[in-house]
């Protein structure tokens, strides 16, 4: 199967994918995506990363011309959404996986979107349906639209970002505090984050607020008491250090200064 030969399927008015069109997309086998999908199965939300067709849902699937004759003795089947094709690409974590899922986002599951406002546009300059019908179509681009996630580069301009707020609030990774407090700034930034946007992860931020996203990691600041820890501990640091130089113009303070972050750090590494 070639990536622009996949058969399209539609649940619920979205695109999704069976698990063999998952699994030969990806490179792999039908019972690794099972097994990825068994071992990490409270991280799937039903109707968000896939659904379930059983009975007569199951019945009425095997009609649709366009699907591949399923065995008779299978009773159940997975679809799975943009969002579970990314978990997917997660748990196998190849090259071809994070290629061939970034060409689904663009050319596979956001199609059915794309194909929404061509017809909203041709049915409002040719006024060949109702208002209602136009009024349903828009409902329609917009629901989708705002079910759409954001696409790995723009998860990793949001991790860029974040890294860059914290290491100007720390100076820098070579300085105590951030050894001793970066990681739970972080966790403390992600925290927020998630529950301001009401998200279970970053990752899944919808596509529509990926800027409003933006803005907040770039101005995000940690507890009034996390600053106070952070300035504190770098304060103390200093005045530690001073104690055994008279001169801050010494070339062995200087240097013990800067050598102090990564010996430390080697300490707490160990302690880990």
């Amino acid at each position: 199967m070639t990536l622009n030969k996949i058969t399209p399927i539609e649940n619920n008015n979205q695109r999704v994918l069976t698990t063999a069109q998952i699994a030969e997309a990806y490179g792999t086998e039908i019972k690794i995506i099972s097994q990825n999908f068994s071992r990490n199965k409270e991280r799937y939300q039903l109707g968000k990363h896939y659904y379930l067709l059983q009975g007569e849902e199951l019945k009425a699937f095997r009609a649709i011309p366009q699907i591949e004759e399923l065995p008779s003795n299978v009773g159940k089947i997975y679809l799975w959404t943009e969002s579970g094709a990314l978990l997917h690409a997660k748990s196998l974590n190849t090259n071809k996986a994070w290629e061939v899922y970034m060409y689904l986002v663009d050319f596979y599951f956001r199609h059915r979107a794309e194909e929404l406002k061509a017809a909203l546009e041709k049915s409002e300059k040719l006024n060949e349906v109702t208002f209602d019908r136009i009024a349903e179509l828009k409902d329609e681009v917009i629901n989708l639209t705002r079910s759409v996630t954001v696409a790995f580069n723009e998860q990793e301009q949001l991790r860029i970002a974040a890294r860059a707020n914290i290491l100007l609030l720390f100076g820098g990774k070579r300085t105590v505090s951030y050894l001793l407090y970066a990681r739970r700034v972080y966790r403390q930034l992600w925290h927020e984050y998630r529950r301001h946007f009401h998200l279970d992860s970053y990752r899944n931020t919808p596509e529509y607020r990926f800027n409003e996203g933006l803005a907040f990691v770039r101005a995000w600041e940690p507890d009034r008491w996390q600053i106070k820890a952070i300035k504190s501990v770098e304060k103390d640091f200093n005045a530690f250090m001073e104690t055994f130089f008279d001169d801050k113009d010494n070339d062995g303070y200087k240097k013990l200064l800067a050598d102090c972050p990564a010996i430390l750090e080697e300490f707490i590494n160990a302690l880990c």
